[in-house]
Parts: C-alpha cells; sequence; structure tokens
C-alpha cells in the first residue's frame, strides 16, 4: 500500500469529481493491465516534447462547459444530452480543478462522462500536457500513455488504473499552457469501452474548439 498526495494533479476521478488536495490510501498500480487498442504502450515522452500545432483557446468554454461536447456525439454515446456544469465560483472542485461538465448515461446505458478545463494546473504552474507530464514523473499518475487526438498531443492518464473496471482518462494538450481532460467510468458490463469513448469525446471538442463541429 501507498499513500498519494494529490495536492497538484487535479485529473478527475471516476465519480465526476476531482480528487482536489487529498490524500488516499491506495493499492499499488497495476501495470499489467492491458490496454485497449487506441491506447499507446508508450510511456516515453516524445522527442522535442509535446508540440502544439496550432493553441487552441479554451477560455470562451470557461462558463459554459458543457458546450465543449457536441449533444449528438453525447446522444450517440448513450448518454442525456444535457449535462451538469460545474463551475469555478459556485463550486469548490472546480475552484481547484477548473469549469468542468459531467452527463449521465441515459436509462439502460452504463457509464458517466466527465469533461474538465484543467485551468487549475495553468495557475500552479503545471499546465499544458508538459505540466502534466512532469506530475507523472513526480509519481503523481499510475499510468501514463502518450497518444495524439487530431494532432495535438495527449495522454492516457490517472490517479489510479481502474481501467479493468472499466474507467478511462485522457488529457490533450491545446496549448503550451493549458489542457482539458476527459473521463469516462462504470464501464462495468464493457470496460474496454471507457477508453473507446474518452477518445471519441476528446476527438469532438478538439473539432468544436477548432471551429469544425
Amino acid at each position: 500500500m501507498r499513500k498519494i498526495l494529490s495536492c497538484s494533479a487535479v485529473l478527475l476521478a471516476a465519480s465526476g469529481i476531482s480528487s482536489g488536495c487529498s490524500s488516499e490510501e491506495s493499492g499499488t498500480p497495476s501495470a499489467q493491465v492491458p490496454a485497449t487498442s487506441e491506447v499507446s504502450s508508450s510511456t516515453d515522452p516524445p522527442l522535442g516534447g509535446y508540440p502544439i500545432p496550432e493553441s487552441l483557446d479554451l477560455s470562451p468554454f470557461s462558463s459554459m462547459p458543457c458546450d465543449l461536447v457536441p449533444q449528438e456525439i453525447l446522444g450517440e454515446l448513450g448518454y442525456d444530452s444535457e449535462g451538469t456544469a460545474k463551475l469555478e465560483e459556485s463550486d469548490t472542485v472546480a475552484a481547484w480543478t477548473g469549469p468542468a461538465c459531467f452527463w449521465q448515461a441515459r436509462e439502460g446505458e452504463e457509464g458517466l462522462l466527465t469533461v474538465t478545463i484543467l485551468s487549475g494546473n495553468a495557475e500552479r504552474g503545471f499546465g499544458g500536457l508538459a505540466g502534466l507530464r512532469s506530475l507523472y514523473e513526480q509519481g503523481e499518475f499510475a499510468y501514463w500513455e502518450d497518444a495524439t487526438v487530431l494532432d495535438y498531443p495527449a495522454a492516457y492518464v490517472s490517479q489510479w488504473d481502474r481501467r479493468a473496471d472499466g474507467e478511462c482518462g485522457i488529457s490533450v494538450g491545446v496549448s503550451e499552457e493549458m489542457a482539458f481532460s476527459v473521463v469516462a467510468s462504470f464501464y462495468k458490463e464493457n470496460p474496454d469501452r471507457a477508453c473507446s469513448v474518452v477518445s471519441e469525446v476528446a476527438e469532438d471538442v478538439v473539432g468544436n474548439l477548432r471551429g469544425e463541429a
């Protein structure tokens, strides 16, 4: 058993609520849990760091984080189209992590989806994907697997490795100092589906930020 002190790591946990600044007794994360086909097996940072093809602006969505995900994709994935926003001025967790939105699965479907603008990391000097990588190297995260989302640098990453239980998280760098995260959880009947969902949603968020939605 090890104790994780997560005052700087703000990726969302399975419940759709950030771990914030907390300590938790946790078992040693399993490095043997197989990733899905969409997840890169590489844990080495790419040569040249994490270049951004063109900076994207998340600030217009700070007051409306639910608008980051187009409604049609939510329906296709089995979620209610109306999400629940968590804003910095009215929610203590969002004040730490940044604005977020979560969506419940429709009746008969499984899953919980959360998208977070990781402005809290930027304010604490860990902005962008490079900042998250530095937290991983400090032992804040259980796993890190580099990926790309529409040419933007990304990583499958979380404080706890619960992929075998149907939880998966991805973070995408959209500028040198800013990133967003997508977490899907409670895919108990089809655990591999969680990583597929976060990959698809992350692509739609990037497309939305580029004005393609």
